[in-house]
């Protein structure tokens, strides 16, 4: 059962390499851990989306985050074209 239980660390590192991502690290200091990263677009977006592509619209968040941190989510919701709850539960996982 331990040997089942294990080889999702496997396939978990093999999917990563596939996809060109970097390998997960392991730390076990007390707890378990694994880190995993992914690399964050640096491309510049605007305008609208229709929320169908959830990463465009994060894309367009974070842009407009970054570029003014006081925006407001008005701002946001006209920049994406969300709702307030759809700009206030956008998951940048």
């Amino acid at each position: 059962m331990v040997g089942q239980a294990g080889s999702g660390i496997g396939r978990m590192k093999d999917l990563m390499k596939e996809s060109g991502l970097a390998e997960p690290e392991f730390h076990t200091d007390g707890m378990f851990t694994i880190c995993l990263s992914r690399p964050i677009s640096s491309g510049k977006s605007s305008g609208k989306s229709s929320g169908k592509s959830s990463g465009k619209t994060v894309e367009i968040i974070l842009n407009a985050m970054e570029t003014d941190p006081k925006i407001t989510v008005k701002e946001l919701q006209d920049k994406t074209g969300l709702s307030r709850r759809g700009v206030g539960t956008t998951s940048i996982n």
